[in-house]
């Protein structure tokens, strides 16, 4: 059967709700707890359709990670509400650490019992319908669009000469005006857990906030690159140079849209000294591989972890895309894809999923 034609209608819509729990609770990427909101945190959504009517929704929290029975329930949610495939619907986070701590993510920093235990545990359940909602919500509000890509460079602090990557997705109403824009990078913090313990979104929070104020209306959703640590960016700095490529020439993106999932398991690498029950405790842990690519112009692979720079590399090579945009999500597996045989079974992971979705 004949696809699409390359000029048929592309739709997308984007929404975000807010996620900043109005009590003190303890942070993802710190020893304390919250004294505070430095600044909202939101869940934020990007549903795209292409002219077949194949679709895929794009969900990013300003969160440090999220464990894998947390996304499960709320996929499951999404899919009953939209009538969509588990494999259409992907998660990410922008890793920021000073949000919420996430119940099941990490269970030896989770307290145990208390009145602490329990905010955890009632945030993770709010969480659960926030990210369902904010799905609703972007399929809700498709449209037609004009989509566009461009892969960027930002120059880290005080590496003026050793620039990370910053892809950009570019949507656009068929007027020109900005629907949401999708980047990622694998830049870190220049001044991590430092000042007062309060919820933010960091730097990569005020990125997104500043992003949307430049293009009113927008949705901003950043997400978290592998291949890093990346040098050192700032909010400011990282919005900057999103905005000047949106204003730029851009690719377009065009034709249908393939969507696939490969879940998998990775062996956990053992550290040297490491205690024996911790050696123990876990022998694999769950790893995940979700495409989504269209027939020109954008193609995103997201792992359930990191790898690196030579890793990314390497899965460019063999998968015959130099473009090709590689993110990462922490969760359940995040601390199983390093190096040896896991690494190797990651990419083997990616290349199915690759496959699996085909050639749009």
């Amino acid at each position: 059967m004949a696809g699409p034609a390359m000029g048929a209608e592309l739709k997308a819509g984007a929404a975000r709700v807010s996620i900043t729990p109005r009590t003190p609770i303890r942070l993802g990427g710190r020893n304390a707890s919250s004294n505070g909101v430095a600044s909202e945190i939101y869940a934020r959504a990007l549903a795209l359709e292409d002219g077949s009517g194949s679709r895929a929704v794009i969900v990013t929290a300003d969160l440090l990670g999220l464990p894998r029975n947390l996304t499960e329930r709320a996929a499951v949610e999404i899919m009953k509400a939209q009538g969509l495939e588990r494999g259409q619907i992907l998660f990410t986070v922008t890793g920021t650490r000073d949000a919420p701590m996430v119940r099941g993510l990490q269970p030896a920093l989770e307290p145990e019992s208390g009145p602490e235990e329990k905010r955890i545990e009632q945030y993770a359940e709010t969480l659960v319908h926030c990210l369902s909602d904010v799905a609703g919500a972007a399929i809700g509000d498709l449209e037609p669009a004009r989509l566009h890509f461009g892969m960027g460079r930002i120059a880290p602090v005080g590496r003026p000469s050793d620039e990370d990557e910053l892809p950009v997705l570019r949507v656009l109403t068929p007027k020109g005006g900005v629907i949401g824009v999708l980047f990622g990078s694998a830049t870190q913090d220049p001044a991590p857990m430092q000042g007062p313990a309060a919820i933010s979104g960091g730097f990569e929070g005020e990125a997104e906030a500043a992003i949307e104020k430049e293009f009113p209306g927008a949705i901003a959703l950043f997400y978290r690159l592998c291949g890093g640590p990346g040098g050192e960016s700032t909010g400011t700095t990282l919005a900057a140079q999103v905005t000047r490529l949106m204003k730029a020439p851009m690719t377009p993106v065009r034709g249908r849209m393939q969507t696939a999932l490969i879940a998998t398991a990775l062996p956990v690498v053992q550290r040297p000294g490491q205690r024996a029950e911790a050696r123990n405790a876990m022998r694999q842990a769950p790893f995940a591989v979700q495409v989504v690519r269209f027939q020109e112009g954008f193609a995103l692979l997201a792992l359930s972890g990191d790898v690196g720079v030579e890793c990314v590399q390497k899965l460019r090579r063999t998968l015959h895309n130099r473009e090709l945009v590689v993110a990462g999500c922490p969760g359940d597996g995040a601390a199983a894809v390093s190096e040896g045989e896991a690494a190797e079974r990651a990419l083997d992971a990616a290349a199915r999923a690759w496959k699996r979705a085909g050639k749009p």
